[in-house]
């Protein structure tokens, strides 16, 4: 297709973090994909291929990576990554009438369709919390670099350190109310050294006489004390919470770009890192305190259950043939407005036509996923990467 290049999904790494375009330059919301009523931009190809075709380079060395994984240390991961986002189902909320984008996903660390999905939700989640805070700052806790042999003990040790600050006088004393905080392990010379920091999104209150945040000064001379070598710390108010949120969240979903690492040292950085927890919140940011979600909940057997309509392909392959009801199906899933009344009546017939069955028929037929799909987990495709946007999913 000519237009190919206009289809593939974007992820946070090439445009929420790479410096050339903010989030709040891009057009908000910005679909997982485009809710275009032009059929000849709607893709004709499965939604697996479709997905791959953004990452095509870094699938390709995940896969490579993680065969020596599995030979190594042994695991089925390259197995697993095979079969994630093979499945794709538009779900309908009969309450709100929203549609939402349930595909299979294999969770494996490093995958980059499963890294940018979590990296979407969390970055979604934190803006909505931060966007209600009064004040909040972005904060860097620096490490002198390691070889890549000891990475495994910097981000044990790193993670010990920031909760030292976290618990101290200094922290509480300045009103200091929670933090969202994420490990990197940069790689340096092509993987044989990392320089392992945390970025944190933090939450404070005014101090009597003084404004809220930590003083630089003070917030150095205590992690050197606390890491005995690194002073090397910034805090800065948050003045542009799209593009904070897009610089933390990139992390979220993998420790690092496998692209930056050579081959020889790929497999090393993946068991190295292997069980580590490098997210994480605490204070007000927490889950159980109205903060931040980190992962997605499985919904209550007492909520309203998620109805199927139809695979994402069957949707496009009726946009490419014109159906107007099928493209305001899209539009509706990129802009996370409720379906309008009477849609998908009109287009269930036809989407029956294509997939050979009755779309929604019942509970127990419209749940089941594909043969393949029983280890599977299944998660939902985040439609707006466009944080502290409003609307659906």
């Amino acid at each position: 297709m000519g237009n190919q290049t206009l289809l593939t999904p974007t992820s946070l790494d090439n445009i929420a973090t790479s410096g050339q375009v903010s989030p709040d330059e891009v057009t908000l919301p910005l679909p997982l994909f485009p809710p275009s009523d032009n059929e000849d931009l709607c893709p004709d190809c499965s939604y697996s291929d479709w997905r791959e075709g953004g990452v095509k380079e870094l699938m390709l060395e995940t896969r490579r990576a993680y065969s020596v994984v599995d030979a190594v240390w042994g695991g089925n991961f390259v197995e697993r990554m095979s079969k994630c986002r093979t499945h794709a189902d538009f779900k309908i909320d009969p309450e709100t009438g929203k549609l939402h984008l349930i595909s299979n996903s294999c969770r494996v660390p490093f995958c980059p369709y499963c890294a940018e999905a979590r990296a979407r939700f969390v970055g979604w989640n934190a803006c909505e919390f931060f966007e209600k805070q009064p004040w909040k700052g972005h904060m860097v806790l620096t490490t002198v670099s390691v070889a890549a042999e000891d990475l495994a003990e910097r981000v044990d040790d790193i993670k010990k350190w920031r909760a030292k600050l976290m618990g101290s006088a200094l922290w509480k004393n300045n009103n200091m109310t929670g933090s969202f905080w994420v490990v990197q392990p940069q790689p340096k010379d092509d993987g044989k050294y990392y320089n392992v920091h945390i970025h944190a999104l933090v939450t404070g209150a005014a101090a009597p006489g003084r404004k809220p945040g930590l003083p630089q000064r003070q917030l150095s001379a205590k992690w050197k004390k606390i890491t005995g070598h690194s002073d090397i710390v910034f805090i800065r108010q948050v003045r542009n919470l799209s593009k904070a949120v897009s610089d933390i969240t990139r992390y979220v979903g993998r420790p690092g770009n496998l692209l930056d690492i050579d081959y020889e040292n790929q497999a090393e950085f993946i068991h190295a890192m292997e069980g580590k927890r490098i997210v994480g919140t605490t204070g007000i940011c927490t889950a159980k305190k109205g903060g931040i979600v980190l992962h997605h909940v499985k919904r209550d057997p007492d909520e309203t259950q998620l109805v199927r309509l139809a695979r994402v392909e069957t949707i496009w392959a009726l946009v490419r043939a014109g159906n107007e009801d099928a493209k305001t199906m899209l539009r509706c899933y990129g802009t996370g407005e409720a379906l309008p009344e009477g849609v998908w009546d009109r287009c269930r017939a036809a989407v029956c036509e294509i997939e050979g069955r009755f779309a929604g028929l019942s509970e127990a037929s419209t749940e089941r996923g594909p043969p393949e799909s029983a280890q599977m987990s299944f998660e939902m495709e985040s439609a707006n990467c466009g944080f502290g946007s409003s609307g659906g999913w």
